[in-house]
């Protein structure tokens, strides 16, 4: 029975799409990166691109700034699994939704008809109510660059349905390097350089590790999240920071801590490995019933994995997990088992 002071849930633009981005709990507020974006919007920058190498914390802070500003933001953030998971269509349809929740104030019911023409109208008719309240709002898209090669027509296709041209509906994007930009080079976007952590970031996200052992893991291994991340996982499981630093501390950088992290995982059989990749690839969000479904494990057999494997979170709802994916995109050679080599 529903209780009578029970508010209902508000629902946001955003809480609409299914390219979403999951936040991790070792999440590192980056509250003076979001204020400097916001600061080059208020000036009049109409296109921003937080440009950056993979695993310097774009993603992050995109999906930072749409939870700052949720009441006045649509996005999406795509995964590139497969093709499905970036298709033209599904994109469509996705901001679609989320557009015209936002303009109308209720869902579309023939959202999932939507195609081209229908969201360019959207965006129309969204640019003259934002003009009339004086308003912006925010579309972001995160993992242009992580569209494979293949298919980098996608990219341009992207581009195009975005209103680059409006003043009044601010596009921020992130993206890795100039090879996979396509039509966006030719727009008149910023660009925006991602900065590393700083110490008291770096303390923030390693607080029980002592600051002169924080300035040497510092100047060993680039401060970028995805380094730090992974050398507080191993913390965790039980590795000391002067192990780390004494044993992969070689010029190799965050190739070092990835087997550092994989080393842990040599000895899982054939089966846990299995587990792992529907827990890591899966395009939809996999829950823990669905694993022991299918793979007829209890719950304790399923939850026993995260004691190997620290990069990926076998909690009670899983998403796509990017970590693990990441790592094995970044690093297949030394990584990947070669039962799972194609």
């Amino acid at each position: 029975m529903k209780k009578m002071d029970e508010q209902p849930k508000v629902i946001y633009p955003h809480d609409l799409s299914c390219f979403k981005y999951e936040r991790s709990d070792d999440e590192v507020d980056r509250s003076s990166i979001l204020d400097t974006l916001e600061l080059h919007f208020a000036k009049g920058e109409t296109s921003v691109a937080v440009h950056g190498d993979e695993g310097i914390g774009k993603t992050t802070v995109l999906n930072q700034f749409i939870s700052r500003y949720k009441k006045d933001s649509i996005g999406i953030f795509l995964n590139a699994v497969n093709g499905q998971s970036y298709a033209q269509d599904n994109i469509i349809i996705d901001l679609y939704r989320q557009a015209s929740y936002y303009l109308n104030d209720e869902e579309s019911k023939n959202f999932q008809e939507a195609g081209k023409r229908d969201l360019a109208k959207v965006f129309y008719f969204l640019e003259i109510f934002l003009q009339k309240k004086g308003k912006f709002l925010y579309l972001i898209i995160d993992g242009l660059s992580d569209i494979p090669k293949r298919d980098h027509y996608i990219v341009d296709e992207i581009i195009d349905l975005l209103p680059f041209t409006s003043r009044h509906i601010k596009i921020l994007l992130s993206v890795d390097n100039e090879e996979n930009l396509g039509k966006l080079v030719s727009k008149k976007i910023m660009r925006f350089e991602m900065l590393v952590f700083s110490k008291h970031e770096t303390k923030l996200l390693l607080p029980d590790v002592d600051e002169s052992t924080i300035d040497s893991l510092m100047r060993v291994f680039p401060a970028v999240p995805g380094n730090l991340k992974i050398i507080k996982r191993l913390i965790s499981s039980g590795m000391s920071a002067e192990t780390i630093l004494q044993d992969y501390s070689s010029t190799s950088g965050s190739r070092d801590l990835y087997e550092a992290e994989w080393n842990r995982s040599k000895n899982v059989d054939d089966s846990s490995f299995e587990v792992l990749a529907i827990a890591a690839f899966s395009i939809s969000p996999v829950s823990m019933e669905s694993l022991q479904n299918i793979f007829s494990k209890s719950t304790e057999e399923i939850e026993r994995l995260s004691d190997h494997f620290g990069y990926i979170d076998l909690s009670a709802e899983l998403s796509s997990n990017l970590v693990f994916r990441d790592l094995i995109k970044q690093h297949p050679d030394c990584l990947y088992p070669p039962r799972f080599r194609l």
